[in-house]
């Protein structure tokens, strides 16, 4: 049984009706700190959002919508922003009634020191976004597993290290860490990280806890046993959860209301009458319409050859005699649990990994044993959360050109002639056409494709000007997602890993990719991975992809 303690309220106790959790006025809108009222575009216009004890709500938004998506109610419920109602009366009675937190309206509780915050979007900025930081040092500091934080050491600094030992012993049980405690916290997966921030959180006893995006990049009996936790922690109020999805994800099934983002306005729902539709589980109409990739006759030149490859640091093994062989024109789907070494595996493919000179046997697409690492930049496109968080951020910084085209090799763009620039500079308006918002919504999708495969001139429309020039850190997330899988493909390199690709964006542009992925995006002399928990997911159908499971 998790064990409760004491909201504090005025003159309410936690097992009564009580005041509202959250209370933003009708006609509210919502700007950031410093943007004056009446001049400037709200984040949020003429909102109107109570949460009353007992509801469990998600809120939702695509990619699309920017500051003014799930980011923007965020902000506002940890007092980051501006609520700006429209009269100063209506100002003053809100303030009476408690304002944003009318259940914690206590003359000596603060009560933001009671809300946490989690996000799972990965980094958008911060002081050292100007940068690309090496993500791959974290490989070579396992090998000094015994001087490194551990999993529990983590948790237990929760609330100053005074967490309760049976809730400890509960979420860690249940959430499926138990066996990790022990671990440095540097080798956990991205899965198994997720979780253990998640566990951290409720271990600070807060009287809500916000959570963007929880469950992407779980398999699916974490994402269930992650679901039914936060479940159990929601009825208990212990504490009480609201999270945020992207448009187009399941809601989970113990939601009862959303507030979904669309435009820079919000609408409430009953979750029994919200209906998303998921982008990769529906046969979009160009799936339908694209024929299916023409069998080979012949097996492809052999691009990669792992044969028996081991991976281990001390006594921990991570990977175990491994084989696996990827051709030209080939299409696979990774599969494994969190934590079952997919990670450490595409480390290897790409060279990141210490140990991936190591191996006896493991050909990479140089066909070269030693390969230097900046060279295999040339032949292998990646989009994965390690390469998400570690790109360059500095704003106003890179436009989205220049973020494309740093997926070429970096040499000289020049020979006597210039046609390797010509074909770069065509190339970059492909995938831009091909990709970019031109192609987000389905008529100027069909539009796109039917122009681009009746031309070998790419027909460069102004909105699609206009996004090669947008600075690269202006974007949402979904959207800077979708600009480093142009990077991964602007090249045409042999081999292509495509690691959590779909996540934050929304329908359209799931589409979008889908549809481009499937068509022109990827020769038959390219390789393709995919890696994901779900098979809807995979842009290929069956008959089409192979599968390699860890």
């Amino acid at each position: 049984m998790i064990l409760r303690w004491t909201t504090l309220t005025r003159g309410y106790s936690s097992t009564t009706k009580g005041p509202p959790i959250i209370s933003i006025p009708p006609g509210s809108n919502i700007y950031a700190f410093g943007a004056p009222s009446h001049t400037r575009t709200p984040l949020l216009s003429h909102l109107a959002w109570t949460v009353n004890e007992g509801e469990a709500w998600a809120v939702v938004s695509g990619s699309g919508s920017g500051g003014g998506g799930k980011s923007a109610i965020f902000k506002t419920l940890l007092g980051h922003t501006r609520i700006s109602p429209p009269t100063h009366e209506m100002q003053g009675r809100w303030a009476e009634s408690g304002g944003l937190y009318p259940f914690l309206s206590h003359p000596t509780i603060d009560p933001y020191t009671r809300i946490s915050f989690v996000s799972f979007r990965q980094r958008t900025g911060g002081g050292d976004a100007g940068a690309f930081f090496d993500y791959t040092a974290r490989y070579g500091a396992m090998r000094e597993e015994e001087d490194k934080i551990t999993v529990r050491d983590t948790l237990s600094a929760a609330a100053g290290g005074e967490h309760d030992q049976r809730l400890f012993d509960e979420l860690t049980e249940r959430i499926g860490l138990k066996p990790l405690l022990d671990l440095p916290l540097i080798t956990l997966s991205n899965g198994q990280t997720r979780r253990a921030r998640v566990v951290r959180a409720i271990l600070d006893r807060p009287e809500v806890l916000l959570l963007d995006e929880p469950l992407t990049g779980l398999d699916p009996p974490s994402r269930k046993a992650l679901t039914e936790t936060l479940q159990r922690l929601h009825s208990e109020k212990s504490p009480r959860i609201i999270i945020g999805l992207r448009k187009g994800e399941e809601v989970p099934s113990w939601i009862t209301h959303v507030l979904e983002i669309e435009g820079g306005t919000a609408r409430t729902w009953e979750a029994s009458e919200f209906s998303p539709q998921l982008p990769w589980r529906l046969k979009f109409e160009i799936e339908s319409s694209t024929p299916p990739p023409t069998q080979r006759q012949s097996e492809g030149a052999l691009l990669v050859d792992m044969r028996d490859v081991n991976v281990a640091y001390g006594d921990r093994k991570v990977l175990t005699n491994i084989n696996w062989q990827i051709r030209q024109g080939e299409r696979w789907h990774l599969q494994g649990a969190n934590g079952s070494g997919k990670t450490t595996l595409l480390s290897l493919l790409t060279g990141d990994h210490p140990q991936s000179y190591t191996q006896a046997h493991l050909l990479l697409p140089s066909h070269r044993k030693r390969t230097p690492t900046p060279h295999l930049r040339q032949l292998i496109g990646v989009v994965s959360p390690e390469m998400f968080d570690a790109f360059p951020r500095r704003h106003p910084g890179m436009s989205v050109w220049e973020a494309v085209t740093t997926g070429f090799d970096g040499g000289d763009e020049e020979d006597g002639r210039g046609w390797v620039r010509v074909w770069r500079v065509g190339r970059c308006w492909e995938v831009l056409n091909g990709l970019g918002p031109a192609a987000w919504s389905r008529s100027a999708f069909s539009t796109a494709q039917s122009t681009s495969a009746s031309t070998s001139t790419p027909i460069i429309t102004p909105l699609t000007q206009e996004f090669a020039q947008t600075p690269f850190s202006s974007l949402p997330p979904g959207t800077q997602r979708l600009v480093l899988l142009m990077r991964a493909l602007v090249g045409r390199p042999p081999v292509v890993l495509l690691d959590e690709v779909w996540s934050g964006m929304d329908e359209d542009q799931v589409r979008a990719a889908r549809g481009y992925l499937r068509g022109e995006g990827v020769g038959e002399d390219q390789a393709v991975v995919v890696i994901t928990h779900w098979e809807d997911e995979v842009p290929w159908v069956e008959g089409e992809v192979r599968r390699f499971k860890l």
